[in-house]
């Protein structure tokens, strides 16, 4: 049986008794599932504050925060609360672990006052939670979230069963003062087909070994094996601190098998960093030459990567989610948008 997580997410200020309700409709937010979840105030200088949290602490201070949960459907909902640890999506942005996951970053600062809602058609809870940040935290963004689960999972009949867990993430950005900078660096490359295509891809080991968040450009340039040197351009999406990923940056050319130099180049995200690897190639990738768009991409190189191979990332990560799920049994959060 498959476990399918239909998620939504925000980065997440403050305060009104537990448990106080009022009807649903009196503060908008978006819904996934029957509920819907947002902060319970915002700050109006900052518009981001309106879809997560954004916390500055020192070490050792706490701060008390709301979250508004509202049921939007005509039957009462039973829903789990519980903290979660945000980190890098494998192909960037912020995502968050699974229920049952240990916590192992800033999740460990966040204390639910309840642990289950049950919440009457077309009623709001306020959900009060603490951010609290030990003394021996490092400087810099930290990011973790407050997870609201339905507790009823739905399963769809026959052979081929896929249950639906409903969750959405609310997050919690803190920093933590202190000297802090953000620090691309560059760990190798590989080359290897997309997930499920014959699309080539350049595989770039990368992280942020700084303690800033941050959204690097990366380019690689590609020569080798009798091809015509071509260079990609891509800006990624959010690198959490002390967080690497292996970024898989699509190739808009055919690759025949052969050895191949890669040259990576990142900037905006500290110091630029850089990094020339030579790659064998054991077998060709023939690519979608045919595609839309593609004759576009292939005449301007550096102007980006084609919509359609995102769109083969963003669709092998979704059955790569899905196909964890069935040999784990884990539940995994999707599409959600990463912090600043």
């Amino acid at each position: 049986m498959l476990a399918a997580v239909v998620a939504v997410s925000a980065l997440l200020p403050l305060a009104a008794p537990a448990g106080l309700l009022f009807p649903a409709g009196a503060l908008a937010a978006p819904s996934i599932g029957g509920f819907s979840v947002r902060p319970a105030t915002s700050d109006p200088a900052n518009p981001a504050t309106r879809a997560y949290f954004v916390q500055t602490l020192a070490r050792g201070g706490y701060v008390r925060d709301e979250l508004a949960v509202s049921n939007v459907s005509s039957r009462p909902v039973r829903l789990r609360v519980y903290p979660v640890d945000g980190v890098t999506g494998a192909t960037s942005g912020a995502v968050y672990t699974n229920l049952g996951n240990p916590l192992r970053k800033a999740g460990r600062w966040l204390r639910t006052d309840v642990s289950t809602i049950t919440l009457a058609p077309h009623q709001e809870a306020l959900v009060p939670f603490v951010v609290g940040v030990p003394r021996v935290a490092v400087a810099g963004d930290h990011l973790a979230g407050v997870a609201v689960e339905n507790t009823s999972h739905r399963a769809s009949g026959g052979r081929f069963s896929v249950t639906e867990i409903v969750r959405a993430v609310v997050g919690v950005e803190i920093e933590v003062p202190g000297p802090a900078v953000p620090q691309v660096v560059l760990r190798g490359a590989s080359l290897k087909a997309l997930p499920g295509t014959q699309v080539p891809s350049v595989v770039v080991n990368l992280g942020d070994a700084g303690l800033k968040l941050c959204k690097p450009t990366l380019a690689v340039t590609l020569s080798g094996s009798g091809a015509r040197a071509l260079t990609v351009r891509h800006t990624l999406d959010t690198i959490l601190p002390r967080d690497y990923i292996p970024y898989p940056l699509p190739w808009p050319k055919p690759l025949a098998n052969g050895t191949y130099t890669a040259a990576a180049v990142a900037t905006g995200c500290g110091h630029t960093a850089r990094m020339t690897s030579s790659i064998a190639l054991g077998t060709s990738l023939a690519g979608t030459t045919k595609s839309p768009g593609f004759g576009t991409a292939a005449a301007q190189p550096t102007h980006g990567t084609p919509w359609w191979l995102l769109a083969l990332i963003a669709l092998a990560g979704v059955a790569g989610g899905v196909g964890a799920a069935c040999a784990y049994g884990r539940r995994r959060s999707l599409g959600l948008p990463s912090s600043g």
